[in-house]
């Protein structure tokens, strides 16, 4: 799973600005890494913060990830 050349979006970014949490999940499943930045320098946390649709818990190492909607 790749980034946008241009803007450094990835999929994962993508769900969670649209809270599709079914999705996200399936991403990180197949390994999407949730630290990449965009070229703004956003996680795909920070795009569901401002999405105010998703609501990420992360642990410290962020091996594991709860969703709350």
């Amino acid at each position: 799973m790749g980034q946008h050349s241009v803007t450094g979006v990835t999929p994962l970014m993508v769900f969670a600005r649209k809270g599709r949490v079914g999705d996200i999940c399936m991403l990180l499943s197949f390994g999407a890494n949730c630290h990449l930045r965009d070229n703004e320098g956003k996680t795909a946390l920070s795009w569901a913060e401002h999405a105010d649709l998703t609501i990420f818990s992360l642990s410290e190492n962020m091996s594991d990830v709860t969703f709350t909607l």
